[in-house]
């Protein structure tokens, strides 16, 4: 395994293998950490980034907002949700928070949510959330200014004693419906940092209830997110990333450093801990919800594809970006947070910015809708899963209800082929679909042109192993793709590369 770990740091083509191995089920968690923890700190930073890579990862870098804080109206509330979905960036929804402030209005909590979730077109993410609705915590609680990341390492449990001493039995009588909060929601983010996890048992709910939460949400057509702690780095960590993979069997998880990076060279557990993630992460997308400025630097050169940040009295405002001394309730996060990642990794990242926007969000929307929910993550490619949890929670936003008119799906598209020759030009996720389809058809040939030489031989790579018809490379020459052949798709996900595509080649858009 170490052998491999080494080779993905140089290789593409490795860290693919890698991939692959995890998603086949012939990776242990326990010798993966033991392993990274032999890679110099240069070498897990080049193997996270290679495992972001398309198609082992998803190579979005993302900023996700949290517009909630119990003593916010309900229209402060809505306004921040309003304004984030402005900017295109999703959200990541506390239902505590509103619960108390559906609660202090006269409001029932679904009632709110319901309300924020028609008010916006990107995907809503919901956090704190148990068996019986919102979780309900005490005002000593839910008003705390983050004493914990303010004072700084190492804590296992809240140095307070109080964070997770919830109000079961309010829980049990405010009426709310899990799966209801499910069916509105994009994905649903547990905790396993608590009993049954990381054994963090005043700090989350326990694993066995959070076990029951995913299971609500996968039935509903959600994702699900889990939370954990890199702890002490070494077993600890393993024993958070096996609850998050093996028991809740998570699409994405979220790293929480801060207080509770508990190693002795907490940095480089940072990078390990992300990177681990990228390893076994099976929607491939990895978070972090909570990361001193430091963490958040070394954690996106390792592989983040980005963070939770807040609003002023949300407490995702003050967990990411900041330090001891500073990091406190009240801080309004999300400018700090993006001016970091755009130090750390420029302006753009591949050919979307960063942080991701609207015509990313658009982009991806597009291309879910065109391939369906029977054509994305888990359904796979050679072992490579087509797409990743963001193009599933993409379906479930009011972004696709809107643009589901302009879309055909790749069934009617295929439908109209007659050509035994089919070019496609884009290289990703929807010309996997589409060469797919087309084989089932009958389709003899099938031609991937790509600029970047690493998509496209991936593409190759693996469509080849997949499919009857004959897979060919076409080193990026896409007027030769079109010349030879009878049919000319353009695949793009980013609508403006699609339309200078179509522009210059005369082949037809499919998102």
């Amino acid at each position: 395994m170490l052998d491999l770990l080494h080779e993905a740091c140089e290789s593409l083509d490795a860290a693919l293998e890698l991939k692959r191995l995890a998603y086949e089920g012939k990776l242990s968690v326990d010798e993966v950490v033991t392993d990274l923890g032999e890679l110099t700190d240069r070498e897990l930073e080049a193997l996270g980034d290679n495992l972001r890579t398309f198609p082992m990862g998803c190579d979005l870098i993302e900023l996700a907002v949290g517009p909630c804080a119990s003593d916010y109206s309900p229209d402060v509330l809505l306004a921040n949700a309003i304004l984030a979905d402005r900017m295109g960036l999703p959200l990541h929804v506390c239902a505590y928070a509103v619960a108390d402030v559906a609660e202090n209005y006269g409001m029932r909590p679904i009632e709110l949510f319901r309300r924020l979730v028609r008010n916006v077109r990107v995907p809503v993410d919901v956090d704190h959330i148990g068996a019986h609705g919102p979780m309900r915590f005490p005002r000593d609680i839910t008003a705390c200014e983050g004493t914990c990341y303010l004072e700084g390492p190492p804590f296992k449990e809240c140095p307070r004693g109080r964070i997770h001493r919830r109000l079961i039995d309010k829980e049990r009588q405010q009426g709310e419906d899990l799966e209801e909060w499910a069916e509105l929601a994009a994905s649903i983010c547990v905790n396993v940092t608590g009993e049954g996890g990381q054994d963090a048992e005043a700090h989350a709910a326990p694993l066995d209830e959070m076990k029951r939460v995913a299971e609500t949400a996968r039935h509903s057509g959600a994702g699900v997110g889990a939370i954990l702690h890199v702890a002490d780095g070494e077993d600890e960590f393993a024993d958070g990333l096996k609850a998050a993979v093996e028991e809740v069997k998570a699409d994405y998880l979220a790293v929480e450093g801060g207080p509770f990076n508990r190693a002795e060279d907490r940095l480089s557990a940072f990078r390990r801990a992300v990177v681990a993630c990228r390893v076994f992460a099976p929607g491939k997308v990895v978070l972090t919800n909570g990361a001193y400025e430091d963490e958040l630097v070394v954690g996106l050169r390792a592989g983040l594809n980005g963070a939770l940040s807040g609003f002023p009295k949300n407490h995702h405002g003050y967990m990411v970006g900041y330090e001891p001394g500073t990091a406190r309730r009240g801080k309004f996060g999300l400018p700090k947070v993006l001016a970091i990642m755009r130090k750390t990794l420029g302006s753009r990242y591949g050919n979307t910015k960063v942080p991701a926007g609207w015509e990313e969000l658009e982009g991806i929307t597009r291309a879910a809708l065109f391939l369906g929910s029977n054509l994305l993550y888990p359904r796979d490619v050679a072992g490579i899963p087509i797409g990743d949890v963001h193009w599933v929670a993409a379906l479930r936003s009011n972004a696709a209800r809107e643009l589901s008119d302009e879309v055909r799906s790749v069934e009617e598209v295929a439908s109209e082929v007659d050509a035994d020759t089919v070019a496609l030009l884009g290289g990703r996720f929807p010309a996997w679909g589409l060469a797919l389809t087309l084989d089932e058809l009958g389709v003899s040939e099938v031609l991937i042109s790509d600029p970047d030489a690493w998509v496209e031989r991936a593409t190759v790579r693996l469509l080849d192993e997949e499919l009857d018809a004959t897979v060919h490379a076409m080193a990026g020459d896409d007027r030769k793709a079109v010349k030879e052949a009878d049919a000319a798709f353009v695949t793009a996900v980013m609508p403006g590369i699609a339309e200078r595509l179509a522009e210059r080649t005369g082949a037809m858009t499919v998102c």
